[in-house]
């Protein structure tokens, strides 16, 4: 069987649909149905509105918003936030365990412990790895400390399927409960055996529209010089002066909405805080509910996050954003 084809009996497996006797298959919890959340009292008033907003932090890390970091204005009259709550999220979680992450296992162990410890109680995940072949660890669950008991039996060996595995995670993971999605790929080299082509795989990144949250743990001294571009100024935890091969990791990462980061060597004391802003960057999203009446024009206010952007997800058109962004 092929890899692609390894890649849809991967699907099978996360979702729970089907079954193939040839594949290889780590003993994992059941999927877990999705839990049908119930909608606010407040939205059974006629003028209810509700929104998914998210922030495009000015910091390193997203920043975590509250209901009093929003003003919420009808022309000159106030309207009090009925509804704020951080919205789940169905996370794939993308793992590369072959040969060559040996020396970077443990530190890779650890990053994915304090992702998981990270995100919201409520998230859903799975765990997949990807050396030769891709291979699922863990159907999706909200069981957190499962997962994590499922990376530490993470070994590496074999070739790299980088391009077959992000096809694999992207189809696995629109299947998920929530409508915030995103896929986590964590890899320090290029494919070597994957049926898919590079292209394919960007179509489908772009046509998915799942973020791709992608971090590199390469060597930076064996780092190869294909672009030889420097990523100093692309995020802080970059070795300053060192230069790394990740241009399509960031190409990957901007064609999907998402974001890419770089772990410059093992042991780099920087992951426990790569780990925690990619945590927060899938949990940037929140539902505010409020009471107005149809022809309102709603403007909301971002306070308290200076330089930071507020960012409104299919937004009404009677609906807009102020940059004032003062403090209280």
């Amino acid at each position: 069987m092929s890899n692609l084809g390894l890649a849809i009996v991967g699907v099978c497996l996360i979702l729970g649909s089907c079954a193939n006797n040839n594949a290889v298959v780590a003993q994992v919890k059941p999927p877990e149905p999705c839990q049908q959340l119930s909608a606010p009292q407040v939205a059974n008033q006629a003028d209810y509105r509700q929104l998914t907003i998210s922030i495009n932090s000015s910091g390193d890390v997203p920043a975590m918003l509250s209901h009093s970091d929003l003003r919420i204005r009808n022309g000159n009259q106030d309207i009090s936030v009925q509804v704020f709550q951080q919205e789940a999220a169905s996370v794939g979680i993308l793992v590369d365990t072959s040969g060559s992450m040996e020396p970077k296992m443990i530190q890779a162990k650890m990053i994915l412990t304090d992702l998981i410890d990270g995100l919201n109680p409520q998230d859903q995940a799975f765990l997949m790895t990807f050396s030769s072949r891709p291979f699922v660890l863990q159907a999706f669950t909200t069981d957190h400390t499962w997962l994590k008991r499922r990376v530490d039996s993470l070994h590496a060996f074999g070739q790299t399927s980088l391009l077959d595995s992000i096809i694999l995670g992207l189809r696995a993971v629109k299947q998920g409960c929530y409508e915030n999605k995103a896929l986590f790929v964590i890899t320090d080299g290029e494919d070597n055996v994957s049926v898919a082509t590079h292209s394919v795989m960007m179509t489908a990144a772009k046509e998915s529209k799942v973020p791709i949250i992608t971090l590199w743990t390469g060597d930076s001294a064996v780092a190869g010089p294909h672009s030889a571009r420097l990523y100093a100024d692309l995020f802080p935890f970059v070795y300053k002066n060192q230069y790394f091969d990740v241009d399509p990791l960031q190409s990957l990462a901007d064609a999907s909405r998402g974001k890419a980061y770089v772990l410059s060597k093992p042991g780099d004391a920087a992951a426990k805080q790569i780990a925690l802003a990619i945590a927060n960057e899938i949990d940037n999203h929140y539902t505010v509910g409020f009471v107005a009446p149809a022809d309102s024009k709603i403007e909301i206010e971002l306070l308290n996050h200076p330089g930071s952007v507020l960012r409104l997800d299919d937004a009404p058109p009677d609906v807009t954003v102020v940059s004032a962004n003062r403090p209280l």
